[in-house]
């Protein structure tokens, strides 16, 4: 169960320490999002990271509309500031509808001199509590370096 690859984003400004066995990244030429997909199909990692500064709330509205964009009905259900790998950091979790399938979203968002960084796992909501496990060990795979 190593977290031995990593994926850098932002030169070396923001890492992402994960377990390859478990996660493996979608190339996309046309996005400039970094998409990973768990080992069993059902489960999405994405990196958005840019090296514009906010503040940790503006980030927060960010990615709330960012959700609604793609789910209308979405609600943040769990929200609680965190310390990974040495930055402070907002841990949230969202709900909303996609297509008629309800899904979670549960990610880090960071704000500071590196920039701006959401760190985003998703899922279907009923198979959420199987593999919260899988997508805390990802998220906090994340280091920030400023």
């Amino acid at each position: 169960d190593e977290s031995d690859a990593i994926f850098k984003a932002k030169g070396d400004k923001v890492l992402l320490w994960y377990n390859p066995a478990v996660w493996h990244e979608k190339k996309k030429a046309d996005s400039d999002r970094s998409t990973f997909v768990h080992k069993d199909g059902d489960v999405y990692g994405m990196v958005l990271a840019e090296r514009f500064q906010m503040s940790q709330e503006a980030l927060k509205d960010l990615a709330i509309k960012n959700a609604r964009s793609a789910a209308p009905d979405v609600r943040v259900i769990y929200e609680q500031d965190r310390v990974v790998n040495g930055r402070t950091l907002l841990c949230m979790k969202m709900e909303g509808t996609i297509e008629g399938v309800s899904f979670i979203y549960y990610g880090y968002y960071y704000a500071g001199k590196a920039g701006i960084v959401q760190l985003i796992t998703y899922t279907s909501q009923n198979l959420f509590t199987e593999y919260e496990p899988d997508m805390t060990k990802f998220l906090n795979g994340l280091v920030v370096n400023e």
